[in-house]
């Protein structure tokens, strides 16, 4: 929606450190406009920003499995993502997932 990434992206203009509107346009820009790579761009200044955000590790780790195809950049990502926040769910059944789809590792 034109509407909302216009928003987002003052919003982030206005406050370039904003977690949140990093986050919300970059899951825009993959969902509503096929804008990966811009997606990406997003996740990383969000990361850079605070490298333990959790919405901004997992976010970055589905965009580069699902969307780039980078295996070992998302097993990182993964990785880091379980080792701040061991008991985040969402993040645990998505590694388990690539670890099954991707490395073949079900044990």
């Amino acid at each position: 929606d034109a509407g909302a990434e216009k928003l987002l992206r003052q919003a982030v203009a206005i406050d370039q450190d904003h977690l949140q509107g990093l986050n919300c346009l970059a899951v825009l820009l993959e969902t509503a406009t096929g804008q990966f790579a811009e997606a990406e761009e997003c996740y990383r200044r969000a990361y850079d920003i605070d490298s333990t955000h959790l919405p901004t590790l997992s976010n970055l780790a589905h965009n580069l499995y699902a969307f780039k195809r980078d295996l070992d950049g998302a097993e990182s990502v993964f990785k880091r993502t379980l080792l701040l926040h061991p008991s985040h769910a969402p993040t645990l059944c998505n590694y388990a997932l690539f670890l099954q789809n991707e490395r073949g590792n079900i044990a």
